[in-house]
Formats: structure tokens, sequence, C-alpha cells
């Protein structure tokens, strides 16, 4: 939402149970809101005349303190269960998804659960660390949350880290062995049926931390301007993100990871980390003059990240563009234009 509306119209405001905000403009999409926001697009549209109607469930306590806030008070205010976020998310689960770090910190502040709607979904701390959203993580452990990643990397042990959550699917099929074998042991009379179908269960939940560990993307840490990489069970790194020398990117056919970022620095030159760019896999992904250009001064090293849709985009992308030092960094045509289509409008 934009910080200071104005427009005249009608505005919509939807109240969720959880605190969560929903406004929809006289002009333009609906979307997430925080609390402050909310009044600033009221106060708008009452002073050009335009009618306020508030929905939600009013006797909640969350929808009645966002009306206290409403001053003057709307006119119309209806009962009612707004249209739910995608999949059932709860509005934090949303915010996190998004990368909305204000609308994060106005719900936790507000009292919303920070927990996941469903046992089997992700939290919002795990959906903001799946895309990347550094503001986020750090919004939300600011607020309390607990941090489930279990892994740093060495000499950093409060980086940000983000990882995939594979294996966590797994996890709810271990029961299914479990359930089968004891239905089998009451049937047959045997306790060998529901032994098995227990130690089935257990392989399973083994299977997906390993699976969830190993999964072969790139598990990525962020200590403020430092990037580390980690692929399998080496970390790589850390790359200062102030003094990187090029940064490219490449879109590949690959199903799983199909975008690659490219951070060509000379700070892990010294310890060998990353790959030399002379390599034509590493140059892929550069334009052809800042190849030459990598080719030509010693000691540059290139650090490959693997992305994708679902994968650490868009917020790893935006936390190396707000590092970003262009004195200093020569960014290839392929990663400009993603940065200016991942930037937020002004």
């Amino acid at each position: 939402m934009v910080d200071t509306p104005a427009a005249a119209g009608d505005l919509l405001i939807e109240v969720f149970d959880d605190g969560g905000i929903r406004v929809s403009p006289p002009a333009g999409r609906a979307g997430i809101a925080t609390l402050a926001e909310t009044v600033k697009w009221a106060e708008a549209v009452g002073a050009a005349g335009g009618r306020v109607r508030v929905t939600g469930a009013i006797e909640s306590s969350r929808v009645a303190a966002v009306l206290d806030a409403l001053e003057p008070r709307p006119a119309t205010i209806e009962a009612g269960s707004p249209q739910p976020w995608r999949r059932g998310w709860t509005s934090l689960m949303w915010a996190a998804d998004h990368g909305l770090e204000r609308v994060v910190t106005d719900l936790v502040a507000r009292g919303a659960p920070t927990g996941a709607s469903r046992p089997w979904r992700l939290s919002p701390y795990r959906l903001a660390m799946r895309r990347g959203h550094v503001p986020v993580m750090l919004a939300l452990r600011a607020a309390g949350v607990r941090d489930p990643a279990r892994v740093r990397p060495p000499g950093a042990p409060d980086a940000v880290v983000m990882r995939p959550y594979i294996g966590f699917f797994l996890w709810p099929m271990a029961a299914v062995p479990v359930i089968i074998g004891i239905v089998a042991a009451v049937a047959t009379g045997s306790p060998m049926a529901a032994i098995v179908g227990l130690a089935l269960g257990v392989l399973l939940v083994v299977l997906g931390r390993f699976i969830d560990s190993m999964a072969g993307r790139t598990v990525v840490a962020v200590d403020g301007p430092l990037l580390y990489s980690r692929r399998l069970t080496r970390w790589r790194g850390p790359v200062d993100l102030r003094h990187l020398v090029a940064v490219g990117l490449r879109e590949t056919l690959h199903q799983r990871s199909p975008t690659l970022l490219r951070l060509a620095n000379g700070t892990a030159a010294e310890t060998g980390e990353g790959e030399p760019p002379a390599r034509p896999t590493v140059a892929a992904g550069f334009d052809d003059e800042i190849v030459t250009m990598l080719r030509e001064r010693p000691g540059v090293r290139v650090l490959t990240i693997y992305m994708s849709a679902t994968y650490l985009r868009p917020g790893l992308e935006r936390h190396v563009l707000a590092h970003l030092d262009r004195t200093r960094t020569v960014v290839s045509s392929s990663a400009e234009a993603r940065f200016v289509a991942i930037t937020p409008p002004t």
C-alpha cells in the first residue's frame, strides 16, 4: 500500500480475526496494509467526500481496535467474513511470504499469531526464509519468534540462514505405515506388524531430515553485507556485497534451480572460495565485456547461487541490491533488468 493515499471514491476496509487488514482503495488493487496506512486511507477518502466501509467480525477485539483507531468512526460497519488469503493462510503468513516488513511488524505488534494456520504448513518465518526476505526474518526475530534454522556458517553464529524445507513434506507420511502397522497388528494379533510399521515411520522421518539437509540447493546465510553459501555440507564465502567486482544472472532450463546468480568478488580469492571466471560455465550470465574484464583481473572468483521461482526469490536479490555499491560493481544487463523489475516504486 502507498504511504500517502489521495483518491476520490469509496474505501472498503476488511479486518480479519487475526488483525490483518485488507484495503480496497477507490483506485488501484486491494492489498494488505498496516493500521497506520489504513488510517491514512480513511482520512484521505473521508476528506475527499468518499464513504468508508468496514467489514469483519465486529465482536473480535482486534477488529474493535482497528475501529477505535479510525476517527471519525466509519458510518458503515458490517459484520462479515473477509475473503480468505490464498491457501487459507493467516495475514502474517501472507505478509511474510511477500516480504512486507512493515506489515509484519505491525501485525506482530498488534498480537497476530506467529505460527502457521495448519500444522503441516510453513510458518511465517519459514515462508520468509524460503523467499529470502531478510528484513522480515529479522523483524520476526526481534518480536521473539524462534529461528528454526540449525545451521550457521563458521564464525557467524547469528547469521540469517535461508534454506529449503523439502524433507518437511515426508514427515506427515511417516504416520501412514505406523497406522497400517497398528491396524494389522490388531487384526492378526501379532505385535510384529506394529513394530515394522513404527520402524518404517522412523525411516521416513530420518529420510525426510536427510533430504532436507542434503537437497542440493544452495543454503544461504546473511550477516549484514556478508553473504555465505553452502552446497551440501561445505560453506563458501563470505562475500562482501559492498565490494563485488561484478554481478550476473543467468536463466536456464533446469527444473529445480533455473536461475543462477553470479557474484564475482575479490574478497574470497585469498581462501580460494568460488570458481575462477576462466571457466565458461562460470562466465555464463555476464556480458561479454564483463567476462573479458574478469579474466584479465587477477584473483577474482565467482560464487554461484542457485535460485528458483519459489526459493530465495525475490528477497535475496533485493538484499544484494540493497548493499550494492554501483561505483565498484559492474552489473550485467540480465541482472540489471531483474533489479529494475523487483525494485519497489517510490
